[in-house]
């Protein structure tokens, strides 16, 4: 997302011209990108209609060619909805998608009706222009379950029975796109629904966070309070998170009289958790758990100039 974030950023599906162009056309975008969208669809239309797809793809072209077009055809045939015109604002435009609900949503006739409308993300800065739609396969997770839907225009409502207290869009962390809620929405999503959502959930909502700050949709008070949950995580992703939030209030968004400050703030949050991991393995524990000591270590050291974390170094 990163990368496709830039105005440089290509589409998955390019046109090859010549044998430079074969060359060029298989890097991140391709391969990580590629694998995002076909996990959306799998997430949208169901596990077992989308094996079905793909076996009835399979059996069609056995031992012989066939395009993207024919894929598509054959994941139309056994899904409940249209796969084509969806799958092709991704495949054939650049960009991660932006979803962005209008604020807290009052609650009428035993239902909260989310609006949400869409442009390209792009990072604070950028000369690229926002405007861009996609069709947007959406399940929303939220208190009572969890909705799906199809967001086609740049402007949608989805319906979320039960007026639930709390709603996050990306359910699971299937959908190749990132979202932006109101100040209300984010505390209910920390205080309430958070500790429920599953580890690739939890991710989407770190790097939604972290995207808003960086694009100038996220004020940092509204960033900070995420912190001390981020960093107690068992998961490696998201308890190293803020180290890239931090590392630029530090250095570059401070001045030297501040820098101290963060500082100690950023080892406060961060003590604990090098203190529990320690300097050595322990027999038994996973290759997250050593990757994120690394990872720790040397955030108190380098960063933080912890003078414990100095001596023992």
């Amino acid at each position: 997302m990163e990368l496709d974030s830039l105005t440089s950023a290509r589409s998955i599906r390019q046109p090859i011209t010549s044998n430079h162009d074969i060359k060029n056309a298989f890097d991140m975008i391709t391969y990580q990108k590629g694998g995002a969208v076909l996990s959306m669809f799998e997430r949208w239309m169901g596990a077992e209609n989308f094996r079905d797809g793909i076996r009835l793809y399979l059996q069609r072209h056995q031992g012989g060619t066939a395009t993207s077009s024919d894929l598509l055809a054959a994941l139309d045939q056994t899904s409940a909805s249209e796969v084509t015109p969806p799958f092709l604002s991704f495949l054939t435009q650049p960009g991660v998608p932006l979803l962005v609900s209008d604020g807290d949503t009052p609650c009428e006739s035993g239902a909260r009706r989310v609006s949400m409308a869409q442009e390209r993300y792009l990072p604070i800065g950028s000369t690229g222009s926002p405007e861009a739609t996609w069709q947007i396969p959406l399940c929303i997770r939220h208190a009572n379950g969890a909705t799906c839907d199809l967001l086609r225009d740049a402007r949608d409502e989805i319906e979320l029975p039960g007026c639930p207290a709390w709603w996050m869009p990306n359910d699971r962390g299937a959908g190749y796109f990132r979202f932006s809620m109101s100040r209300g929405d984010w505390t209910a999503l920390r205080t309430k629904g958070f500790a429920t959502l599953s580890d690739a959930g939890k991710q989407a909502v770190a790097d939604s966070l972290y995207a808003g700050f960086a694009g100038g949709l996220l004020e940092v008070e509204d960033l900070l309070p995420w912190f001390s949950r981020f960093v107690a995580s068992p998961l490696r992703q998201v308890a190293s998170g803020p180290m890239s939030a931090l590392r630029f209030m530090m250095v570059e968004a401070s001045s030297p009289q501040t820098q101290p400050k963060i500082r100690a703030y950023a080892g406060r949050l961060y003590r604990p958790r090098y203190r529990r991991l320690g300097w050595r393995a322990k027999q038994g524990e996973s290759s997250d758990t050593k990757l994120l000591r690394g990872t720790v270590v040397e955030f108190m050291v380098m960063d933080v100039r912890d003078r414990k974390a100095r001596a023992r170094a």
